[in-house]
């Protein structure tokens, strides 16, 4: 079975279009609870009981991150345990709950797609975990940037320094870490403090 993750935040339009372009067996609704309230929302269930294709509601607060990513982990981990072929939609939804979605796929190796008019498919790499996609070097450096790295202590002398300057610039262009000028210091941005939680994690529960 082909199940299809979406996010739903105020507008239905978006995921319309995508359940017309991505092929699916069942879909499955991610979205606040008092969202289900909306005009919007009850639009889509009207339209899958109509297309009779099952379709499941989980709420979530969508304004923790976090949590939106742990539940994202755990749904897609559910349908892939049930031998599901699972497939995200993030255009929907709210933006700090379509990061955390789009984090969870990345995570997982989930085919991800935007829909804006056009159909965009996400650069994920299927069935390829976070965990598998980062060196040694890119998670040592992930946590060591938690409590700040100043740029100008980087010794590009140094072998050592070099590979950690190079495994900061992965990080950087993956989008986990930042340069705060405030502070003058690298610093994870919120995926790459729940990418490093989340490697931490799976780490002691080896």
């Amino acid at each position: 079975m082909r199940s299809l993750i979406c996010t739903f935040g105020f507008d239905d339009r978006k995921i319309i279009d995508a359940m017309r372009s991505i092929n699916h067996d069942e879909m499955i609704i991610v979205t606040g609870v008092d969202n289900t309230q909306l005009d919007a929302y009850l639009r889509l269930v009207e339209i899958c009981n109509a297309l009779r294709t099952p379709v499941r509601t989980i709420t979530i607060d969508v304004f923790n991150f976090a949590k939106s990513f742990e539940t994202m982990i755990a749904l897609i981990r559910e349908l892939r345990s049930k031998g599901n072929e699972v497939q995200m939609n993030i255009s929907g939804g709210l933006p700090l709950l379509s990061d955390a979605a789009l984090l969870a796929a990345f995570n997982e190796g989930v085919v991800s797609y935007y829909v804006d008019e056009k159909v965009m498919k996400l650069p994920v790499l299927k069935n390829v975990t976070i965990g598998e996609r980062l060196t040694s070097r890119q998670k040592e450096a992930l946590k060591i940037v938690g409590s700040g790295i100043e740029p100008s202590r980087i010794d590009p002398s140094s072998k050592k320094d070099t590979e950690l300057k190079s495994a900061l610039l992965a990080l950087k262009t993956l989008g986990l870490i930042k340069f705060e000028e405030g502070v003058g210091k690298m610093v994870l941005t919120k995926e790459g403090e729940t990418v490093r939680d989340w490697i931490d994690r799976t780490e002691k529960a080896r």
